[in-house]
């Protein structure tokens, strides 16, 4: 794969990760000032960047390696980009945000990464 190509993937997965973590758990977006929506977007690039590498590394496409990875996802997006959102309320938070919201947005938006990355390369029947 080239670069461009590997870029661009990275992207569409920092894309998605912001999309299910700041739009559908709704952390308040429009509160957030323009230098941290920057931030935000690099964080998001490299935290899109250490997961593909890493399911890449270990060859994870299965169901279970997904949510593994979604756990890993939730844990580092919730403690490093969000956490104003995770440590409010220690406890209460830590259970329903950090190891519930963040990793099944994480899940959602691996799944559709996975099953738009096999769509591409020909490997899933057409249904209708």
């Amino acid at each position: 794969m080239n670069r461009s190509a590997v870029f661009a993937l990275r992207i569409f997965l920092a894309l998605l990760f912001a999309f299910g973590s700041e739009i559908i758990v709704w952390i308040d977006p429009l509160a957030r000032p323009l230098q941290a929506w920057i931030l935000l977007a690099i964080g998001y690039w490299a935290l899109a960047a250490i997961m593909l590498d890493w399911l890449a590394r270990y060859r994870v496409m299965t169901f279970f390696g997904l949510l593994a990875a979604a756990g890993v996802y939730g844990m580092l997006n919730a403690l490093l980009l969000n956490p104003q959102m995770a440590l409010i309320d220690i406890p209460r938070t830590l259970i329903t945000r950090v190891m519930g919201a963040h990793p099944l947005m994480g899940l959602l938006a691996l799944a559709v990464f996975a099953g738009i990355m096999l769509g591409i390369r020909g490997r899933v029947r057409r249904v209708i």
